[in-house]
């Protein structure tokens, strides 16, 4: 996701932009945990690079090295019936009780980079609890996969490996619905 940074002098009035090339060069992994300071983020708070999509209140974390496809999955997805939570990072805020809450920082509600085209505005949720993780730096191997779980915040949530194939968006989108059965 490209983020505008204020504009310097010699820019000639051009938003500079801040990639997740830069994120690389700071030595920040994918779905690592990028502390920051910011009203926005409360003790029990942190930030994923990452991009969270929804359906109603059901959330989707899409983690993986920069390049790999978060974004346009996320894209995928939305035109088939999702939300945007957050594009490119993802506050994620571990309640008293239950699943994981998802939120976009304000900088970037409702945006999302299209590689190719540019960032575009979208609708989006401003919350969502998160009910899976899908990690796009592995790709899964068993036609039924096992349960795998992540940690994030202190909680254990779903872990999904990519699927080659045109129907991991649309598969992703109904398991969100809560059609998965139970391996």
């Amino acid at each position: 996701m490209n983020l505008l940074l204020p504009h310097r002098r010699g820019d000639r009035g051009l938003a500079r932009p801040s990639t997740l090339a830069n994120l690389a060069q700071h030595n920040v992994h994918p779905g690592q945990v990028v502390p920051q300071r910011s009203s926005e983020i409360g003790e029990t708070t942190t930030v994923v690079h990452g991009t969270t999509v929804a359906v109603d209140a059901a959330a989707l974390l899409i983690r993986g090295p920069a390049g790999s496809g978060k974004s346009s999955l996320a894209l995928q997805m939305i035109a088939l019936g999702a939300s945007l939570v957050s594009d490119d990072r993802t506050l994620i805020e571990a309640p008293d009780d239950g699943p994981p809450v998802a939120r976009p920082p304000q900088a970037i509600a409702g945006l999302i980079e299209a590689r190719g085209i540019g960032v575009l505005h979208v609708a989006h949720r401003t919350r969502a609890r998160l009910c899976a993780v899908v990690d796009l730096s592995e790709s899964e191997m068993d036609r039924m996969p096992p349960l795998r779980v992540t940690h994030l915040v202190g909680r254990d949530v779903p872990l999904i490996l990519r699927a080659e194939g045109p129907a991991f968006a649309a598969a992703l989108v109904q398991l969100l619905r809560g059609a998965r059965v139970a391996p």
